[in-house]
């Protein structure tokens, strides 16, 4: 632990007497990120990234599961995602994130955007099944509060 004298970082005159301790903090380490996944079979896309998904579609139920993780550089794969947007007022639409291993803050805006374009064309949508360590993720975003999240 170190001593300053107050007021000396900031070019003030010390005060006589009095002394402040500060204590040096060690560096966050960062958490670790998955490896990156390879794409998969036909029905599965990645687009050079590594959140791959796959759609099911039922009367009245599109349901589109994630896998790998979600961030950034997967942007470009969410917009083809969001094409599958299109459908009747009413229609379900939900995520799947039981094979999500991670999400990042861009990942989470990612799903404020699909939230948000939804509401706009009055479609039903939900977030399911999300991991222990994303729906962490999710819960430190307070998408709860914005998204229907369900366990």
């Amino acid at each position: 632990m170190k001593m300053a004298r107050s007021g000396s970082r900031l070019g003030l005159p010390p005060q006589a007497g009095l002394a402040t301790a500060t204590k040096e903090l060690p560096m966050a380490t960062p958490l670790p990120r998955p490896p990156r996944m390879m794409s998969g079979s036909p029905a599965t896309a990645t687009r050079d990234s590594g959140m791959q998904y796959e759609v099911r579609k039922t009367p009245g139920v599109t349901e589109i599961a994630l896998k790998g993780s979600m961030c950034f550089s997967d942007h470009r794969a969410f917009l083809d995602v969001m094409a599958e947007f299109e459908a009747p007022a009413g229609h379900r639409l939900v995520f799947n994130l039981s094979k999500l291993e991670y999400i990042d803050s861009s990942g989470l805006g990612m799903f404020l955007i699909a939230g948000d374009e939804a509401r706009k064309k009055a479609l039903d949508f939900r977030i399911e099944s999300p991991k222990a360590d994303v729906r962490r993720i999710i819960d430190l975003g307070r998408l709860d509060r914005i998204l229907d999240i369900r366990p």
